[in-house]
């Protein structure tokens, strides 16, 4: 079955919007021009523009970046994690039988709880560090991408 742009659709799987995904290189299209996206590519577009479009692919590189590192999940992580590490030592600093008495004094019903509650929050994490990840790959590409145009132009003033 073709759709009115000739493209071979082979059930619902796979197709956007009965269109095809492409990439030209310096931006990303599923096959109809999308709002704010330019319409020429980037060796086109005057310097002004380029110059904004780097300021802003550095603004969601940065902002991808904390994402990355500083969420929720990584909050919850680190704070569990530094309440074991306090525990465990207070533990350790409360015993006074020597260093047989250090693994008897350890609380290890609650270093056990620590370790099933860190579980679910590290999956949570990393699902949520995969898609920062990329975000600010691609956030990265364009900035490269965009430094070459520019460094180009400034090149062939000279």
């Amino acid at each position: 079955m073709k759709n009115g742009g000739g493209i071979e659709i082979h059930g619902d799987a796979g197709q956007v919007a009965a269109g095809s995904i492409t990439n030209h290189n310096h931006y990303w299209t599923s096959g109809y021009p999308a709002e704010g996206v330019p319409e020429m590519p980037w060796w086109e577009l005057p310097t002004d523009e380029l110059v904004e479009s780097l300021r802003e692919e550095r603004a969601v590189f940065w902002r991808a970046w904390r994402r990355y590192w500083f969420n929720i999940p990584s909050m919850l992580m680190a704070a569990i994690l530094l309440g074991m590490v306090a525990r465990i030592g207070a533990s350790i600093l409360s015993l006074t039988s020597g260093p047989a008495g250090v693994i008897e004094g350890i609380e290890w019903w609650f270093v056990g709880g620590s370790v099933l509650l860190l579980t679910p929050i590290g999956i949570w994490m990393t699902r949520i560090r995969r898609v920062e990840g990329i975000v600010a790959a691609q956030a990265q590409a364009n900035i490269d991408g965009l430094r070459a145009v520019l460094a180009r132009r400034k090149g062939a003033r000279r």
